[in-house]
């Protein structure tokens, strides 16, 4: 009897998951412009990103490569988190040598891969480049409009 009764649980539950209407989905083109604008602008030669909340994988972009392509990510962890980019308190962050970052945040359920290959680490290109994205994440996120 109680096979049974988890197994019916299990059936409704799937029903249910599978008959509701899911959450409209925001757009990330502002997402889009920012790691266009970087590349057009030169201020980085190309750039691969993704983002994903608690409900998954909610972008994926790449301007000036392919979104399969392979980067060198040596470690070089520098404080790049700050609360009024929009991340919460609690955020771990790392960045790497060639301009490679990423943020998970758990307080906002939100985290970051951005990846790019050029040195300096933290030039002005790929300074702006972070904060812009990281500004176009946390505005996505909120639902704001850019």
């Amino acid at each position: 009897m109680h096979a049974m009764t988890n197994r019916i649980g299990f059936l409704v539950a799937m029903l249910a998951t599978a008959c509701a209407p899911s959450p409209a989905k925001r757009s990330t083109a502002p997402l889009d412009d920012v790691l266009r604008a970087a590349v057009e602008q030169r201020r980085v030669p190309a750039v691969v990103a993704m983002v994903a909340t608690a409900e998954g994988v909610a972008y994926q972009g790449a301007f000036g490569v392919g979104k399969d392509g392979i980067f060198s990510i040596a470690s070089m962890t520098k404080p790049v988190t700050s609360v009024e980019k929009g991340r919460g308190a609690g955020t771990l962050s790392w960045a790497g040598i060639f301009n490679t970052f990423f943020w998970i945040d758990r307080d906002k359920k939100v985290c970051a891969v951005l990846m790019t290959q050029l040195l300096p680490f933290l030039d002005d290109g790929s300074k702006a480049l972070v904060d812009d994205f990281d500004r176009a994440v946390y505005a996505w996120r909120d639902g704001e409009a850019r």
